[in-house]
C-alpha cells in the first residue's frame, strides 16, 4: 500500500487530497496544561499513525537556534526542530511505503541552510525530493506515490519564505507551487475555496488563474476571536467542523466537496485543529475513493 491504501500507488502526489494537523508540533497536554495556544491534542508520531499526511509548522529564530514556537516561543515553545524531525524520520524509516508533506511558516525568514541543517541533524534530508526542473511544476507534473517510494525520496518539504534553490534545492517555495484559501476564519459559514495567498493570485476571479499553476491548500481550522483579533482555536466547534453531518455550518465533507467541484479536479491538501475531533480522515478517504486502508 502507499499511504494506507493500494490503489493510491499510482496516482501522482498532486492528484491526492492530503489531510494535514494545522500546528502539528503545538499539542495540548497535562505537562502544559492544556495550552489554549495548542493547536492538537496528540504529537507527531501519533498523527502520522493515524493517516495525517501534511504535517504544519511555525519555525522561529530564538537564541541562535531553530525553533517551533507558536507566533511566539514564550506563547507555546514546542522545542528545537531538529527535535520535531527527527520523531519524523524514526517514524518514516518504520514505514517505508509512505509519502509525507511538511510546510513550515518561516515568518521570521530563517536561512534555508539554517533549516538544511535541522533536517541534516534529524538525518531526514536522505528523504527529500527535489523537483527536476525550474520553474515550478506543474500542478498535474508530479510523480505518483510509488514513484516517490521507489526513489526513496518521501518527504516533499515547503517553507513559506527564504527559499534557496541553489543552496537548498529541496526546500521548495511554498508560494510558488501552492495557493492558500482564507486562513483567518472566525465564523464557520465563512469558509470559501477562493485563493487567497499568495497576492498575485489572490480572490474569486483569479481562481482558474491559480489552478493552471499551483496546487489549492484548503485551511479549514477556525478561530475564536478572544478580543481584539486575539484569536486562539477554537476547540469547541471542531468535531462539528471536522465532520460529515449536513446541515452543520462549515462541516468538512460539504466543504471539501464543494472545493473540488469549483476546481474540476482532485487533489491537494486540507488543514485542521484537532484531527482526532469528528472524522477528518473518514471525509478525506471518499474523496481520494479510500476503502478498507491499511496500516493506519
Amino acid at each position: 500500500a502507499c499511504n494506507n491504501f493500494v490503489e493510491l500507488c499510482n496516482k501522482t502526489w498532486s492528484s491526492i487530497v492530503h489531510l494535514g494537523a494545522h500546528d502539528s508540533p503545538f499539542v495540548r497536554s497535562k505537562e502544559n496544561g492544556f495550552s489554549v495556544s495548542g493547536n492538537q491534542y496528540f504529537d507527531v508520531k501519533v498523527q502520522l499513525d493515524a493517516g495525517i499526511r501534511l504535517l504544519q509548522g511555525q519555525i522561529h529564530h530564538e537564541d541562535d537556534k531553530t525553533m517551533l514556537c507558536h507566533s511566539s516561543c514564550k506563547l507555546f515553545d514546542g522545542g528545537l526542530l531538529e527535535n520535531y524531525l527527527k520523531k519524523v524520520r524514526e517514524w518514516m524509516d518504520q514505514h517505508t511505503s509512505e509519502v509525507v508533506t511538511i510546510l513550515l511558516v518561516n515568518n521570521d525568514k530563517i536561512p534555508a541552510k539554517a533549516i538544511k541543517e535541522a533536517f541534516d541533524k534529524a538525518d531526514l534530508t536522505r528523504l527529500t525530493y527535489t523537483p527536476p526542473t525550474r520553474p515550478a511544476l506543474s500542478p498535474t507534473g508530479w510523480p505518483t506515490l510509488q514513484q516517490l517510494i521507489t526513489a526513496q525520496r518521501r518527504i516533499i518539504a515547503f517553507t513559506s519564505t527564504s527559499a534557496d534553490i541553489k543552496n537548498v534545492p529541496w526546500l521548495l517555495d511554498e508560494f510558488s507551487y501552492i495557493f492558500e484559501t482564507p486562513f483567518e476564519v472566525t465564523d464557520p459559514s465563512k469558509f470559501t475555496c477562493a485563493p487567497h495567498r499568495p497576492g498575485s493570485v489572490s480572490g474569486p476571479d483569479k481562481l482558474q488563474q491559480a489552478l493552471q499553476t499551483r496546487i489549492p491548500f484548503m485551511n479549514r481550522f477556525l478561530y475564536a476571536n478572544v478580543f481584539d483579533r486575539a484569536y486562539k482555536p477554537n476547540d469547541t466547534y471542531a468535531a462539528t467542523l471536522n465532520g460529515d453531518k449536513p446541515g452543520m455550518p462549515g462541516n468538512l465533507k460539504q466543504g471539501l466537496t464543494q472545493c473540488m467541484i469549483e476546481y474540476k479536479r482532485v487533489g491537494g491538501f486540507v488543514l485542521v485543529d484537532f484531527f482526532n475531533e469528528g472524522s477528518p480522515m473518514k471525509v478525506v478517504d471518499t474523496v481520494n475513493g479510500v476503502s478498507n486502508p491499511v496500516n493506519r
